[in-house]
């Protein structure tokens, strides 16, 4: 199965049961569990299909503002990429840091100021 089709379908998924309202326990569970699929696939092509690294980085570029954050994410916590790539995954968190006023905002805020401690070397790329 193509991969990367499999995590834009994903947050695509969840970005109807965002709109739809997690309003119970049974949704908020199936909403982390596709949460922990996009992990999974982000390592997975990490580990075991480097040849899809460059297609997935294009991610950061798709015209839904969900699925370039979520990749964003996933480009600095689970893969390894260097150079442009982290810029671009930098640049689109902090993006939706300072426009976002929502609690989506609030979070990538704080995610932020936590990733730049504890990676210096970032700032230099914002």
């Amino acid at each position: 199965m193509d991969l990367i089709s499999e995590y834009v379908r994903t947050v695509q998924k969840m970005g109807d049961m965002e709109n739809d309202g997690l309003d119970s326990k049974k949704k908020a569970k199936q909403y982390n569990r596709s949460a922990d699929r996009l992990r999974e696939i982000a390592s997975e092509i990490n580990h075991d299909r480097s040849e899809e690294k460059p297609a997935f980085s294009h991610l950061l570029f798709h015209e839904r503002a969900d699925i370039r954050i979520w990749a964003a994410h996933h480009i600095l916590e689970v893969m390894d990429y260097h150079g442009e790539t982290r810029k671009y995954a930098l640049k689109e968190i902090s993006l939706v840091a300072s426009c976002d006023e929502s609690i989506n905002g609030l979070g990538n805020r704080m995610w932020l100021e936590q990733w730049l401690t504890a990676h210096p070397e970032d700032q230099s790329l914002l």
